[in-house]
Formats: structure tokens, C-alpha cells, sequence
């Protein structure tokens, strides 16, 4: 049953009635995608309502960077930087329509590189753009109760959709965490980091635009642009991408119980499979005989992606990548006794401070230097030995 707490600051629009329908609605949800309902006649779930307007942080850079990143980037003439004063925060870019005229003007001024190319760049610059989200609600499972933040819940602006359907889907939404949470599951209970937000928003969200789509609630469209808004380092929900067939628009009720069910016990493995559609573009990992039901090795369909280039480019774009999320493995790959270890190298370490020559003058590391570090340069061996592709793919594999 539902305690509600903070019952004098429930909108007047709203009833405990509507909680009741809701988690009918919640049930039959859970039945026609294949998971069992949730009959808690002895497990009581808190509702709170709160007026704190709560945000959280996301992205690295900041709006102005990104600007002036664009402006170094690309030669850009007036009416790109007509465009670029009109983005005052990043759901301008999105929201109002202004990526697909940015990317066209921009290429319409710098034909070297394609629209393709120009778009892609523009959506990761601004899928690290720093902003604050504010947070509609919250599930705390050491008080089993669903905090609704009135304020936020309110403003939340979704085309045809009432503020009574942003009270149900935000209510629907952390009810899926409790249900998530509902056993205990150690797996589930203890892991407080990455992995775990990404894995709970990930299932949270996707059953969210199932429910839109099963009731007919606006917003479903939305919620994907969302997903695919942010990158997933910034981002925790965008594992959703993997549980929706969107030209078929449906659910992938059978891959979502499989993860779901694996999540409970090995949630490392269920982030692997839901990230590879946005770190690799590989889908449909989970295949189905007859009753039996295969999980294709994900080290084998990463290899066989990451074996499409060369080591050195590989190398190039992976290392810089890591290095910047794990700070602490820029002293081990200083050292010539690791890097030998990790990736037979003999005569230098896959990183200096300095550019690396041999005793005849010649250079044995990239020009450039891969990182900069409060102020301190990373530059990076050139010397890369195909033979040992698959040391480098061991140590990415791991700290990927």
C-alpha cells in the first residue's frame, strides 16, 4: 500500500486515487512485457511531495567553450554566428531545431568536411556541454519511498502533454526502481556508481516509453531524442537506445527481461550490452532458440569491431579517451615496465612528458602530444606492433 507523506502539498488536481490507477496501470505494464506484477499488500511504499527544487550536474565543458571551439574549429561568417547567439543553453541546439541549420551553414562554409561529419561533430561538442537537469523525483530505498518534486514536475514543458500525465509518467518511472529494488538484490542494493545509474535509468526509462506508448501519453518521441541528446559518460540513460526497436516503435520486451534479469546478478555485463549501441553501434547481442536463450560474447563482437583499424589508431583514439576518465593510469603507462607488460613494448613507455627520439635524432612518439594536464603534456609512443593488437584490446577492454 501507499503512505503518503506531505499530504497538504499534493496539487489540488491530483487525488491518492490517481496513485491507485496508476499502479494498475504500472501492473498490466509489467504483465504484457513478460516480467512478473508486483503484489506488495505487505510492502508499504512511501510518496512524498516536496517543493525543493532539486538539480543535477551533467557535462564537462561549458557553453562558451563549446562556442568558441566552433569559431576555431571552422571558419565561420555572420549568420553562423547569428545562429551561435541564439543558443543560450544546450536545449536551444536541440530542442529548437538550431543543429540541423548550424551543421548546414557551417558546411556551406567549409566544404572539406561532409554535412555528416560537420553534424556528428557538433552533437558530441554539445553532448559535453555542462547544464544543470532538474530532478522530477527520486526513489530512496533505504526508506522505500518516491520523493515527486513539485516545482520541477510542473514546469517540465511536453507538447500535449498535461502536468497530471508529468505527475504519473515521473511516478511511473521511479515505481519501475522500486520494483528494481524490490528483492534486495544485493547486486542491485549495494552498488552505488556509474555502472549502476547507468543500468537502473537505462530499464527506468525504457519502460517509461513503453508505458507512453501503451497509454498513448505524448512524449515517447521525446524521450529517445533524449537518450540519444547526451553521450552516455554524461548521460545515464541512454542505455535505453539497445531496449527500443524504433522503426518498428516497440519495446524489445525479450532483450529487456534478459538484461533485466542479468542485472540483478552481474550488472557489469548488462552495462556492457547496453552501451555497445552507443560506444560501438553493435546491436541485437542476445539471439533466441527455440527456448534457449544465447547471449553472443561481447569480448568477441568488441574485438571484431575494434580489429576494423589499424593498432595505431586504435591506440590514438582509445588511449586519450580512457586516460581522461582514469587519471590514476597516466603514471603506470609512464613507466617502461608496465607498458612492456601491458603492451610488449621494449624500448619506451607508451607515454612521455616529452617527445621520445632514438639516439640518431629520430622521433619515435606522435608530434602532438595526446593529453594536456594541468599544463603538463602526454606525448604518446608511435611505436605500435601489430602482432600485439590483442594486449592493447586487453587493457582497453578493462578500463573502457
Amino acid at each position: 500500500m501507499f503512505i503518503f507523506t506531505n499530504i497538504s502539498q499534493m496539487p489540488s488536481y491530483l487525488s491518492k486515487s490517481h496513485f491507485e490507477e496508476w499502479f494498475k496501470k504500472f501492473n498490466q505494464s509489467l504483465a504484457k512485457i513478460g516480467l512478473s506484477e508486483w503484489d506488495f499488500s505487505n510492502f508499504d511504499i512511501g510518496v512524498e511531495f516536496s517543493c525543493e527544487e532539486k538539480t543535477v550536474s551533467y557535462g564537462i565543458i561549458s557553453l562558451e567553450d563549446a562556442k568558441d571551439i566552433i569559431r576555431k574549429k571552422w571558419k565561420i561568417d555572420e549568420k553562423v554566428e547569428e545562429t551561435l547567439l541564439q543558443i543560450n543553453k544546450v536545449d536551444d541546439y536541440y530542442n529548437h531545431q538550431m543543429c540541423s541549420p548550424l551543421a548546414e551553414d557551417i558546411y556551406n562554409k567549409n566544404k572539406n568536411d561532409s554535412y555528416e561529419k560537420v553534424r556528428k561533430s557538433l552533437d558530441e561538442l554539445f553532448g559535453k556541454i555542462h547544464f544543470n537537469e532538474y530532478i522530477l523525483g527520486e526513489y530512496c530505498h533505504s526508506k522505500k519511498t518516491i520523493v515527486l518534486y513539485i516545482k520541477n514536475i510542473e514546469r517540465v514543458e511536453m507538447l500535449g502533454r498535461t502536468i497530471a500525465q508529468n505527475f504519473e509518467l515521473t511516478f511511473i518511472h521511479e515505481m519501475f526502481h522500486a520494483y528494481h529494488y524490490r528483492n534486495d538484490d544485493r547486486e542491485i542494493r549495494l552498488r552505488d556508481d556509474y555502472t549502476s545509474e547507468v543500468v537502473k535509468e537505462s530499464f527506468a526509462s525504457a519502460f517509461e516509453w513503453n508505458y507512453c506508448v501503451g497509454y498513448k501519453i505524448p512524449g515517447d518521441r521525446d524521450l529517445y531524442w533524449k537518450w540519444k541528446k547526451y553521450s552516455v559518460i554524461a548521460y545515464p540513460y541512454s542505455g535505453a537506445q539497445y531496449l527500443i526497436d524504433c522503426d518498428a516503435y516497440e519495446l524489445l520486451t525479450k532483450d529487456f527481461c534478459v538484461i533485466f534479469k542479468m542485472s540483478l546478478t552481474d550488472m557489469d555485463r548488462s552495462l556492457r550490452i547496453l552501451t555497445l549501441v552507443e560506444f560501438y553501434g553493435i546491436k541485437n547481442l542476445i539471439q533466441y532458440r527455440e527456448k534457449e536463450v544465447m547471449v553472443t560474447d561481447l569480448r568477441a563482437a568488441f574485438n571484431t569491431i575494434m580489429k576494423k583499424d589499424k593498432i595505431s589508431t586504435i591506440a590514438q583514439r582509445e588511449i586519450p579517451f580512457i586516460l581522461k576518465k582514469n587519471r590514476h593510469l597516466i603514471g603506470d603507462l609512464l613507466d617502461l615496465n608496465y607498458s612492456y607488460k601491458n603492451f610488449h613494448m621494449t624500448q619506451y613507455p607508451v607515454l612521455a612528458t616529452t617527445p621520445m627520439y632514438d639516439k640518431s635524432g629520430n622521433l619515435k612518439s606522435y608530434s602532438e602530444p595526446i593529453l594536456c594536464i594541468n599544463k603538463t603534456n602526454y606525448y604518446m609512443t608511435a611505436q605500435w606492433n601489430n602482432k600485439y593488437i590483442d594486449l592493447l584490446l586487453d587493457w582497453i577492454w578493462t578500463n573502457r
